[in-house]
């Protein structure tokens, strides 16, 4: 699978906001209540959407937006070198992997800038590597390298969903 396909099935088949059990996806509730990235990088690509108590500008837009340009698409997906926590957050979610990571993962993130007094500061989307360790634990917590390969290996979502499922 190459960028261009999976870019083809978010545009079809993913929600803006909503996970395919229809429950709000949690990098939006990242993005809601002042964690994860907040500036440069997708909201300075769409500086008119910002509206974080709506999730704008949504993480399908962010992933569409960076893996379709001409770079890209034509690709092999390459998602384990992302840093912004909230797009790491949204490729697991909609790959199919389980609750218990993705909260822990959300939980991983809450508490580490609540301890950091991050909340609500300006952060880019690299802002976890300023932290020895942290963005790594993130990847691993939710993880994408495993999701990654799934992905890149894969010749349906069918499987993706079913494999990463088992993680």
């Amino acid at each position: 699978m190459i960028n261009q396909d999976v870019c083809s099935y978010i545009q079809e088949k993913i929600n803006d906001h909503y996970n395919l059990k229809g429950n709000e996806y949690f990098a939006d509730m990242l993005v809601k209540n002042g964690y994860g990235q907040n500036c440069g990088g997708y909201f300075d690509d769409f500086k008119e959407l910002v509206n974080t108590e709506l999730a704008e500008p949504n993480q399908k837009l962010h992933f569409t937006n960076y893996y379709m340009n001409c770079k890209r698409k034509d690709k092999k997906p390459s998602y384990s070198s992302l840093h912004c926590p909230q797009l790491i957050l949204w490729i697991a979610e909609i790959s199919g992997l389980n609750y218990r990571h993705l909260n822990s993962a959300y939980d991983f993130i809450v508490t580490f800038e609540d301890v950091n007094k991050l909340k609500q500061n300006q952060k880019g989307g690299d802002y976890l590597k300023d932290y020895e360790g942290v963005e790594e634990e993130f990847k691993k917590l939710i993880k994408i390298y495993n999701i990654n390969t799934i992905i890149k290996n894969s010749n349906s979502w069918k499987d993706i969903l079913l494999e990463v499922n088992k993680l």
